[in-house]
């Protein structure tokens, strides 16, 4: 009898650390490694002004609800692909009238690519993607998570 329950603790801790190790969000690369985007984007918007178009491409695996790392391209009026912008990014979803406490951080790549990590959608629904470019330009790319 003493084995038994011996076992079944075992194997109870057993699961637990197996639990633990396969809890990662696919929507999040490791931060050893870079990220990796889909081909095909999942929003495209101009700008305020129509002076830029922003392009936004999430993970191979697609946005999820978590933590997203995405790209955003801008390019101009001729699609030619615009360096030196500071981007900010507000996720919010309209339903709920709310957007996030997380603040994406974005960074440039060269080419007209930034590259926003920390992008939080935190439930299921419709989120606005609210960039705003230095040029006091502003675009919104709207994605549906089910």
């Amino acid at each position: 009898m003493l084995r038994v329950s011996l076992d079944r603790r075992l194997a109870f801790a057993a699961l637990a650390v197996m639990t633990g190790l396969c809890g990662c969000s696919a929507s999040q690369p490791p931060s050893d490694t870079a990220p990796t985007f889909a081909v095909t984007p999942f929003g495209v918007a101009a700008s305020t002004s129509g002076a830029y178009t922003v392009t936004m491409y999430g993970p191979v695996l697609g946005v999820a609800q978590g933590l997203n790392t995405i790209e955003i391209v801008v390019t101009d009026e001729q699609t030619k692909p615009v360096d030196g912008l500071t981007i900010s990014l507000v996720p919010w979803m309209p339903a709920m009238g709310h957007g996030t406490s997380a603040t994406p951080q974005i960074g440039p790549q060269g080419s007209g690519r930034y590259v926003a990590s920390d992008v939080a959608l935190i439930m299921p629904g419709e989120w606005q993607l609210r960039a705003a470019l230095t040029t006091d330009e502003d675009a919104v790319v709207t994605v549906e998570l089910p």
